[in-house]
């Protein structure tokens, strides 16, 4: 009985024992099995990736957030707003907003009225000044300028001296005429800028003009008081260098800038008297030394004055350069009072200079110093110096 029970318990423990292996074999092969089909899963995976193309969107994602080029300097960015508490927006086109100069009384005077004659009305091309009444602001080295007001509105009217005689002599159209007086105009006509003086009418029988009429005058009452300073200059500076800009642009040189003719009509700064205009092109023929020296003593370029440095521009296509010295002479004008002719700054001592420069705005020293440099070739041009006032007035 009892050996009976001992082999019948042997063979339950065997049975078990049987089980638990079986259990455990098939416990051991799934993790085998499933071990091997992870492997074989991330193999295939990894081999699908290598073999994907490489412009693929996961691959891009990964490249773009590990190696990102470097910035160019064609890169747009925004403008940087300034810094200060100043209540001015910011404004990218300065050149098309007005400047808000203090009023110094009556900006334009003008003499005794009387009705434009006929002969020379009905002459003028593309503007009419019939029965107009003109008055005289002012004359110059090559003719008069007239304030002519219609129904249609108000115009500026320039005339030759001959012509100018004529009016108040009352005498018939001059047989004498002068094609080359008017040929400055007929450099800028059809031109239209918001910084130029824009030429409306041409005559094509006497040497007769009509522009717009600016009806603040020039800048020179504000420059000789005292009153263009800081802000009001660099957004004054900024009209200017806007027009130097596309006359040069357009291949041709003022050549006379200074603040006589520089007019301002409802705050807008405009460049006008084209009487001292050229293109560059002209000069190719040879007829250069004609036209060099002419510019206003106190605003003349060196190279305006010395045949060797006008070489030096011309030889080295640096031409325009003469309207950027004008420009910081001005600038330097309204900042000290005192003008700086071409005669003067060749040769003129590092020290002597230095001491002038100090003397203006430190945002606009450095840019200054560069214009008014006595090399044509170290300037900067029109197009750098508006962009370097704009970046001052924007307060970059």
């Amino acid at each position: 009985m009892v050996g009976d029970f001992i082999g019948e318990m042997i063979d339950v423990a065997m049975t078990i024992a049987g089980v638990f292996m079986i259990v455990i074999i098939s416990v051991v092969a799934a993790l085998i099995i499933a071990a091997i089909a992870r492997g074989a899963a991330w193999t295939m995976k990894t081999l699908s990736r290598a073999l994907e193309p490489r412009h693929h969107t996961r691959y891009i994602r990964h490249h773009m957030r590990h190696h990102r080029p470097p910035r160019t300097r064609i890169e747009y960015r925004e403008p940087r707003r300034p810094t200060h508490t100043s209540n001015r927006p910011v404004i990218v086109d300065a050149w098309t907003k007005p400047v808000k100069l203090p009023r110094l009384g009556e900006p334009v005077k003008c003499g005794t009225p009387f009705k434009l004659p006929a002969w020379i009305s009905g002459s003028i091309n593309g503007v009419e000044l019939s029965g107009a009444t003109c008055c005289l602001i002012g004359c110059g080295g090559w003719g008069c300028v007239y304030k002519c007001e219609t129904g249609n509105g108000v115009y500026a009217l320039k005339a030759s001296l001959q012509v100018s005689r004529a009016i108040e002599a009352g005498e018939p159209p001059p047989t004498i005429r002068e094609p080359t007086a008017m040929a400055e105009a007929r450099w800028v006509y059809g031109l239209s800028h918001p910084n130029l003086l824009r030429v409306l009418g041409i005559s094509s029988i006497i040497p007769v003009a009509v522009y717009e009429y600016a009806n603040q005058g020039s800048l020179r009452p504000w420059i000789s008081r005292g009153v263009l300073k800081g802000e009001l200059l660099i957004h004054s500076a900024i009209h200017i260098a806007s027009g130097l800009r596309y006359l040069h642009s357009r291949g041709l040189i003022h050549g006379d800038v200074k603040p006589e003719n520089v007019l301002v009509s409802n705050g807008i700064l405009k460049l006008g008297d084209y009487s001292s205009v050229r293109s560059l092109l002209e000069d190719l023929g040879g007829s250069r030394t004609s036209r060099r020296g002419v510019c206003t003593p106190g605003y003349c370029a060196p190279e305006q004055v010395y045949s060797d440095l006008a070489r030096k521009a011309r030889e080295a296509g640096f031409e325009d350069r003469i309207d950027v010295y004008q420009l910081g002479v001005l600038i330097l004008e309204a900042e000290t009072g005192a003008t700086l002719d071409g005669y003067k700054r060749v040769g003129m001592p590092g020290d002597r200079l230095q001491g002038l420069l100090s003397r203006v705005n430190p945002l606009l020293r450095g840019l200054v110093g560069e214009m008014i440099s006595e090399d044509p070739l170290a300037r900067p041009s029109s197009d750098e110096v508006l962009r370097r006032l704009t970046r001052v007035y924007m307060g970059g």
